[in-house]
């Protein structure tokens, strides 16, 4: 019984020490984007991601520096984080879209039909965003 009760405390340190290098990886990574420091914000987002891939602040951390960053590279992030489990990913990648092309837009037009309400309006809000070109003469209504 003694080292069933050892094992759960260490599973439980394990647990709270994971949850607390997320933490403090999210709120180092707001404040290196607030120094407009992106290089090292996607080293560390990449760094979270190895200890968790599916950790959303880490995800979002990395797209928000790659755009700042005016990184084209950050279209595949992007692209991967539309189709992730956390809604909230999903509903930051709607919105990273639009800081691309038209076929990015495309696929922010997509997500209107994602089951998450938060990530059909992300999307709309994407796609409300993008100038529309005319046709006949170029021009942005």
């Amino acid at each position: 019984r003694a080292g069933g009760e050892r094992l759960d405390a260490r599973e439980a340190l394990r647990r709270r020490l994971e949850d607390d290098f997320r933490s403090l990886g999210a709120r180092y990574g707001a404040l290196l984007l607030d120094g407009a420091r992106h290089e090292p914000a996607i080293r560390l987002a990449e760094r979270l991601l190895d200890a968790d891939p599916a950790d959303g602040e880490a995800w979002k951390l990395r797209m928000r520096a790659q755009l700042r960053l005016g990184d084209r590279s950050a279209m595949p992030v992007v692209l991967a984080a539309t189709s992730h489990e956390m809604e909230a990913v999903r509903g930051q990648a709607a919105i990273a879209l639009r800081q691309f092309d038209a076929p990015a837009s495309a696929k922010a037009a997509t997500l209107l039909d994602d089951q998450s309400p938060l990530v059909r309006i992300a999307a709309a809000a994407s796609v409300l965003a993008r100038p529309v070109e005319r046709a006949n003469d170029g021009s942005q209504r």
